[in-house]
């Protein structure tokens, strides 16, 4: 993978990286908790327009896309567990293990669109 990202910044291409969701986005995993919003139809991180518009953007400027919100309701089981992630059950701030997360989500997208979209090295 390194000789691929090498391979890139040799080039001068960007390596560009397009994060999709927060923790704030997590509208939902309780009756009262809109992500800093009203209500779930204000929070404008929860809608399926929203992931389809980051999609096309995306796509549209080659940008590796990182789905953040599903590694952290995954990591948090749907928000059962938020508190371990975030500064607190109604925080939207990650902690130390929340960045981890989002990090790891991110290095994996990269991983995965380095791997699928260039040759391998010394071709």
């Amino acid at each position: 993978m390194l000789d691929k990202i090498k391979k890139l910044i040799q080039e001068h291409k960007p390596i560009r990286i397009t994060l999709y969701g927060d923790s704030i986005c997590e509208v939902g995993r309780s009756p009262t908790y809109f992500g800093g919003a009203s209500c779930a139809a204000q929070n404008w991180g929860y809608s399926e327009e929203t992931l389809a518009a980051v999609k096309r953007v995306a796509l549209e400027f080659q940008c590796v896309l990182a789905d953040v919100r599903s590694a952290i309701l995954k990591a948090t089981a749907s928000g059962r567990d938020w508190d371990k992630f975030h500064a607190g059950n109604l925080d939207c701030h990650p902690n130390d293990q929340g960045h981890a997360v989002w990090a790891q989500a991110t290095f994996d997208a990269i991983q995965q669109d380095l791997t699928t979209t260039l040759p391998p090295a010394g071709r």
